[in-house]
């Protein structure tokens, strides 16, 4: 079963496939999501991050 969620910036996740949320000091975001499957980190703003806590708690 697919679980997609919508971000405050639009993002559409599969929060089935979450791996870490990570904190990032990069000046692009404030953090990093990892997905199972995903080649890549996806950026996240601040808002999209603890917005994300939030309904993985």
């Amino acid at each position: 079963m697919n679980t997609s969620i919508e971000l405050p910036s639009g993002k559409i996740i599969n929060i089935n496939r979450f791996i870490a949320l990570i904190p990032n000091n990069n000046i692009d975001s404030d953090y990093q999501l990892i997905l199972e499957g995903y080649p890549y980190p996806i950026n996240l703003e601040s808002s999209d991050a603890q917005n994300l806590k939030i309904i993985l708690q």
